[in-house]
């Protein structure tokens, strides 16, 4: 039913010090929007999470006015409030 994608800046991302790392299938730069769109929990604090993924507020705002459906996991809502924040000024 879905073909999942998961979607970052760079290749991939080390987390905890390099333990893991996550490989992305596309950049933010070669993705298209999406017919949904899943923000998933943030580690860290909510502020300073929500503001080192800043970048990718705009992305989201332009996949969503153009008919992705955005949605988000746990702390993951800070990203995607700040999001639509980022959206209404872009109305304005």
């Amino acid at each position: 039913m879905f073909n999942v994608n998961v979607v970052g800046f760079t290749d991939e991302v080390k987390i905890n010090g390099g333990r893991y790392v996550i490989k992305t299938d596309r950049t933010f730069d070669k993705a298209t929007y999406p017919d949904l769109i899943i923000i998933p929990s943030l580690t860290g604090h909510a502020s300073s999470a929500t503001y080192i993924n800043k970048d990718c507020t705009s992305w989201i705002s332009e996949a969503y006015k153009s008919g992705s459906e955005v949605a988000s996991l746990c702390t993951g809502a800070f990203l995607l409030a700040f999001s639509s924040r980022v959206y209404s000024k872009s109305e304005n």
